[in-house]
C-alpha cells in the first residue's frame, strides 16, 4: 500500500513538474515573441507618402502646377508629416522647423522669407487662426498672412507693416484668445490683431485634450505602482502597450468640432469675441475678425476634386455651425468672408477645406481692403 501512494506521489510530482516546465517554456516563448513586437515596432521605418488614386493625383499636379512632382511631394511632407509638440497653456503647437517650404520660428510664428523676426519695430500685425491660416499645404510666401502682408504694403506704402503668422492646426477661438494673452504677457505687441475663424469652432476643449488627459491619469498610476521584475517582462510590456492603445480610442459620440451645438457655439464665440475686444481695448491694439469660406456654403465646390467623403457626410452640421456664426458678424470689427468663392470656378482647396495659394491670396486681399493702420 505504502509502495503503491509512493507511486503515485512520484508520478504526481512528475506531472506537476512537466507542467511547470511546460509553463516556463510557453512563457519564455511568448516573452520572447512579445520583445519581437516590441523591438520591431521600435525599429519600424517611418511610413512614406500615401498612396494616391489616379484621379487625386492628377488632381494634385493641377493645383501644383507651379512645382515639379518632387517638390509637391516635398510641400506636403513638411506640411502633413511633422507632429506637434507641447506647449504650456494652449496644449500643443506646430513643431519649430526649417524646411524647403514650410518654416515655422521657435517663437511659433510661421517664419516669414526674409528672416525678420519679432524684434521688428515697425508696424505689427498678429494673423491667428487654424490650419486654414497657417497654411496647409501652401509655400510660406503663399499663406493667407503672408499674402496679407503684402497687400498691405501696397495700401500703406509708407508702413513698414509685417504680418506674423500664428495660425496653429485645429486652433480655435479659444485656444487663439489664450495664445494672444500669452504673447501680451510676454511682451510682444502688436498694433493690429486678426483673426480667420469658422470650420475648426465648436470643440468644446482642444484637440489632444483627451490623450494629453490619459497621460496624466498613467503618470499618476505608474508612480502609485510597487516596482516588481514582473512590469518589466517583456509579455507585460506588451500588454500595458495594447491596454493604453484600447484606453486611446475615442468613444463614440460627437466629433470634437461638433462638440457643441449651434446655440451653444454662437454663445461662446461671441463670449471669446468680447474677451478679445477687451483685451485689444484694454492693451491698445485693435482687433478685426473674419469668418472664413469653406466648401459648399454659399458656393458649389462642395463636392470639388479633392474632397473627402467625410466632408461631405458631415455637410449639414458644419453649414449648422457657420450659419450660428454669421449674425455675429456686424461689419465693425468682424466680417463674414464666407461669400467668396460664390463665383469662384478653377479648383479652391488642395484637399478637403484648405486654400490653394490663389485662394489665399484671394482671402487676404478681402482682409486688407477691411483694415486700417
Amino acid at each position: 500500500m505504502a509502495h503503491s501512494s509512493g507511486r503515485r506521489l512520484a508520478a504526481t510530482a512528475l506531472v506537476v513538474t512537466s507542467l511547470i516546465g511546460v509553463a516556463a517554456v510557453a512563457l519564455t516563448a511568448l516573452n520572447v515573441g512579445a520583445w519581437v513586437l516590441l523591438d520591431d515596432a521600435a525599429r519600424a521605418p517611418a511610413p512614406g507618402p500615401p498612396a494616391r488614386a489616379a484621379e487625386v493625383q492628377a488632381a494634385l499636379r493641377d493645383v501644383y502646377a507651379h512645382l515639379s512632382e518632387p517638390e509637391m511631394e516635398l510641400l506636403l511632407d513638411e506640411t502633413w508629416n511633422r507632429p506637434y509638440t507641447f506647449t504650456s497653456w494652449m496644449g500643443f503647437r506646430e513643431r519649430p522647423r526649417r524646411g524647403s517650404f514650410v518654416n515655422i520660428a521657435p517663437e511659433g510664428y510661421r517664419r516669414a522669407l526674409d528672416g525678420v523676426d519679432l524684434g521688428h519695430t515697425g508696424t505689427r500685425v498678429f494673423a491667428l487662426g487654424g490650419s486654414t491660416t497657417f497654411g496647409y499645404g501652401v509655400a510660406d510666401d503663399e499663406t493667407i498672412p503672408a499674402r496679407l502682408e503684402v497687400h498691405l504694403r501696397e495700401r500703406f506704402p509708407e508702413r513698414d507693416v509685417r504680418v506674423f503668422n500664428f495660425g496653429r492646426g485645429h486652433y480655435f477661438s479659444a485656444q487663439e484668445l489664450a495664445l494672444l494673452t500669452r504673447l501680451m504677457a510676454e511682451g510682444q505687441h502688436a498694433d493690429l490683431v486678426v483673426f480667420l475663424d469658422g470650420y475648426n469652432e465648436g470643440q468644446e476643449v482642444p484637440f489632444f485634450s483627451a490623450e494629453m488627459a490619459r497621460h496624466f491619469e498613467e503618470r499618476n498610476q505608474q508612480a502609485a505602482k510597487e516596482p516588481s521584475w514582473l512590469s518589466g517582462m517583456p509579455l507585460v510590456r506588451l500588454l500595458d502597450r495594447q491596454a493604453a492603445e484600447d484606453a486611446g480610442q475615442q468613444p463614440a459620440g460627437p466629433k470634437p468640432y461638433m462638440a457643441l451645438s449651434p446655440a451653444e457655439l454662437n454663445v461662446r464665440w461671441a463670449a471669446n469675441r468680447d474677451l478679445i475686444r477687451a483685451l485689444g481695448g484694454g492693451l491698445g491694439f485693435e482687433v478685426r475678425i473674419f469668418l472664413q469660406p469653406i466648401a459648399g456654403y454659399r458656393n458649389a465646390h462642395l463636392e470639388h476634386r479633392l474632397q473627402g467623403r467625410w466632408y461631405v457626410d458631415a455637410f449639414e452640421q458644419i453649414r449648422a455651425k457657420v450659419e450660428a456664426l454669421v449674425p455675429l458678424a456686424d461689419e465693425r470689427d468682424t466680417f463674414d468672408a464666407t461669400h467668396l468663392l460664390e463665383d469662384y470656378t478653377a479648383q479652391p482647396f488642395v484637399d478637403s477645406l484648405h486654400y490653394t495659394p490663389e485662394v489665399c491670396d484671394l482671402i487676404a486681399r478681402y482682409m486688407a481692403e477691411r483694415l486700417e493702420l
